[in-house]
């Protein structure tokens, strides 16, 4: 009668085979790894009976088999914290699972976890939002395992963007949004304007077929958005340059040449932009420059025009 009643209370406090609710991994957060760098993972561990506890990380994949990895025995508290450091050798290059156990006398609690690869992405589509493969790993406060994914979506990125005016154009509006639960520091690896040459553009940089401009990117709140670089242009043309001209004005704009109308007022650009989230992205955004009127000329095409009455 006493074994069973041992018995008994054990699968009460384990829940017979699930983690339990008093003594659980919670607050796991492990990011996908990196073949060649190391990655960090951060948990809690809910020891609600304060008692000594032995904690055990084991990893499975082609290259291991259930290999130790991390243990560490804990004297009587209510929360463990740990941030740990997995090596980059420790996966193959495909879906690894981390077995984590929790044990005492009369008690073992376990899960196991899948942990990703990076993966690189190459977007030209931006009609609807970005959704990637499972990114991150992580077990939220209440011990329930989430698999999280990279969510982008993308504002002010048309196949056309019109202007009423024909003359200055800018990306200000273009925004690429996270909305993974998760966030995490961005790094801009590119980040420029493709605009197909044309003989009055001559001011700007010339590589291969395109006018290219450095874009400077920036985080604001959970989106990504784009500033132009230092430009100057004639204040009376409109003809751009990359570099200080005499009689040229600084500008955080690009501005098309008034004479060049006909030929630029629906031209075709691109904007190419990589960066590193909990993956690598690729942007490659094909779009048509469109304005409605031209600033100086005939009445019916131009905003300003001279009517000359006899």
């Amino acid at each position: 009668m006493l074994i069973f009643i041992t018995l008994l209370m054990i699968y009460h406090e384990d829940g017979g085979g699930t983690p339990s609710s008093f003594r659980r991994y919670q607050q796991v957060m492990i990011p996908p790894y990196h073949p060649t760098e190391s990655i960090q993972a951060t948990f809690q561990f809910a020891n609600t009976y304060s008692d000594d506890i032995t904690l055990t990380w084991r990893i499975s994949n082609q290259k291991f088999y259930q290999a130790l990895i991390y243990t560490q025995s804990f004297s009587p508290r209510n929360l463990i914290q740990r941030s740990l450091v997995l090596p980059a050798h420790l996966f193959d290059g495909n879906v690894s699972t981390l077995h984590l156990q929790a044990n005492r006398t009369n008690f073992v609690s376990s899960v196991d976890l899948k942990v990703y690869p990076q993966t690189s992405y190459a977007i030209n589509q931006f009609h609807a939002s970005f959704f990637s493969a499972n990114t991150i790993t992580r077990i939220d406060q209440l011990g329930f395992i989430i698999y999280e994914r990279e969510h982008l979506q993308f504002e002010g990125m048309p196949g056309q963007r019109l202007y009423e005016v024909y003359g200055r154009f800018d990306v200000s509006t273009i925004r690429i949004r996270f909305l993974s639960a998760l966030a995490k520091e961005i790094d801009f690896l590119d980040a420029r304007l493709l605009i197909a040459d044309h003989p009055d553009l001559e001011g700007l940089p010339l590589v291969q077929s395109y006018r290219q401009l450095i874009l400077q990117p920036i985080l604001v709140g959970h989106a990504i958005e784009l500033r132009m670089p230092l430009l100057y242009v004639h204040p009376k043309t409109l003809f751009p340059s990359s570099i200080p001209v005499t009689d040229f004005v600084s500008t955080h704009y690009l501005f098309f040449p008034m004479q060049a109308y006909l030929d630029l007022k629906h031209h075709p650009m691109r904007l190419q932009l990589q960066f590193y989230h909990f993956h690598t992205f690729t942007l490659d955004y094909e779009f048509s420059y469109v304005a409605n009127k031209a600033i100086f000329g005939s009445c019916l095409q131009s905003q300003t025009c001279i009517q000359i009455y006899g």
